[in-house]
């Protein structure tokens, strides 16, 4: 087993931490693995990437879906069960722990074009649909600039020495349409200062979507522009209000307030 797996092992039984890490040399995937409850097996993730995984999950399991569920402001969402939801920039999945509870599978839909990430997703959200598509505002093979290691990779070429591959990109509006999906409760975009791209391609799409979640911060191209000025411009135009937002995350939260959903 790898040193650095010991390592942090040992740390995290020094500190009382629940989470231990290993290696399945069979996947060739990291897990991490959170103690239940009467110190029963609880939570298990898996990861390509060891400094990934160990940078996720140290503090928590739960805790980092936890964290990432209210950076978004999502607590001013009543789910239920049933609601669509699209997770766009899905990574490993750990969005899907805080809301599948809330809302379920059956309509949660996750979209991560990153091949090492969207494996993450086969073995973390198992009952959720899983798409491995660009979101973008035109369809095709488009280039995709990897960065497992740090979750940076992106549609945008950041100007840094990583390789690319080609992707399928779809606009969202289309995808949809194409899955015969109805009434949307929460869009959630995260792409890597994509955004604009991602959510020009939804305009066929968003009178039907009741919330957007925007992670605006600055990641776009080798300037590290933000690109939360854009989507708060973009989406007041399209009728939505901006509901909260997280400063320090640069991430907000929008409401169709046009939009009546049918609530049970």
């Amino acid at each position: 087993m790898n040193a650095n797996i010991h390592i942090r092992n040992f740390i995290n039984i020094a500190k009382g931490r629940t989470v231990r890490f290993g290696y399945d040399p069979k996947e060739k995937m990291y897990w991490a693995v959170e103690a239940g409850s009467m110190g029963q097996t609880g939570v298990l993730r898996r990861h390509a990437n060891f400094n990934r995984i160990e940078s996720l999950y140290t503090l928590g399991i739960q805790k980092r879906s936890k964290d990432l569920f209210e950076s978004y402001c999502l607590a001013h969402i009543d789910f239920r069960v049933g609601d669509v939801i699209i997770d766009c920039g899905a990574n490993s999945g750990d969005l899907y722990m805080s809301l599948s509870p809330k809302a379920g599978a059956s309509n949660y839909h996750c979209i991560e074009p990153n091949p090492a990430d969207f494996s993450c997703l086969q073995y973390n959200c198992p009952e959720a649909h899983l798409h491995q598509v660009a979101l973008s505002n035109c369809e095709g093979k488009l280039p995709f600039y990897v960065m497992t290691d740090t979750a940076d990779s992106s549609m945008i070429d950041q100007g840094k020495d990583v390789g690319s591959i080609l992707v399928d990109a779809v606009r969202l509006d289309k995808f949809v349409a194409a899955l015969g999906l109805g009434h949307v409760k929460l869009l959630k975009v995260e792409a890597e200062g994509y955004e604009p791209e991602v959510l020009m391609g939804c305009e066929g799409m968003l009178s039907k979507c009741k919330y957007i979640a925007v992670d605006g911060g600055h990641e776009r191209g080798p300037n590290l522009d933000q690109t939360l000025t854009f989507a708060a411009n973009f989406l007041a135009r399209k009728g939505f209000e901006m509901v909260d937002i997280n400063f320090v995350w640069s991430r907000a939260l929008f409401a169709n307030n046009n939009l009546l959903l049918d609530e049970p």
